[in-house]
């Protein structure tokens, strides 16, 4: 798929405010991260007052282990990075962190993994397949269509 235009990306975002997952589309917007990297960010790897984000591992499917997901090493040593993050992505992650703060206290301890950034509606990790389909399904609320 080719990149985004700039107001292609504008219009992702606009159709993207208020998503559950509104902070997810930003950094893979605004940051450029892999789907894999972003889905495998966990809170200690941000870092909101100072406004940096270190990528350390990703998300993979495990094909030999009942397509079991993991967190795993990145793909090379160069993709272990610190971003600066921009102060309006700042603001997407607090609200993105209070939404989620509330979630895990309306599941109690039934939340499954509190350390994930990105987490489904029981707090586990998101597979990459619902992932995909939701960013389609943003594309389509934008007016966007995917290009080859």
């Amino acid at each position: 798929m080719s990149p985004l235009s700039v107001e292609e990306a504008r219009q992702l975002l606009s159709a993207a405010l208020g998503d559950r997952m509104e902070a997810r589309w930003i950094i893979g917007l605004s940051l450029g991260l892999r789907q894999s990297e972003v889905l495998g960010l966990w809170w200690e790897d941000i870092d909101l007052d100072s406004a940096t984000l270190r990528v350390r591992r990703q998300l993979t499917r495990a094909r030999l282990a009942g397509e079991k997901l993991s967190f795993g090493p990145l793909k090379s040593a160069r993709s272990m990075r610190v971003l600066p993050l921009p102060a309006p992505l700042v603001a997407a992650l607090r609200r993105h962190q209070q939404r989620q703060r509330q979630e895990r206290t309306a599941l109690g301890d039934t939340w499954a993994d509190p350390r994930l950034v990105f987490a489904s509606t029981i707090g586990g990790p998101v597979d990459h397949r619902n992932d995909t389909r939701a960013f389609k399904a943003l594309l389509v609320a934008a007016n966007v269509h995917a290009r080859k």
